[in-house]
C-alpha cells in the first residue's frame, strides 16, 4: 500500500512538472508575442 502511495506521489509530481513547464512556456513565449501584437495594434 505505501508504495502505490509513493508511486502516486510520484506521479502527481510528474505532472505537476509537466504543467508547470507548460505555463512557464507559455507564459515566456507568450508575453512578448502579445507585446508585439498590442504594439502593431498602436501603431496601425
Amino acid at each position: 500500500m505505501l508504495s502505490f502511495i509513493d508511486d502516486l506521489a510520484g506521479t502527481l509530481k510528474d505532472i505537476f512538472h509537466y504543467v508547470a513547464y507548460f505555463l512557464v512556456g507559455t507564459i515566456l513565449v507568450g508575453a512578448p508575442l502579445y507585446g508585439i501584437a498590442a504594439l502593431f495594434n498602436w501603431l496601425l
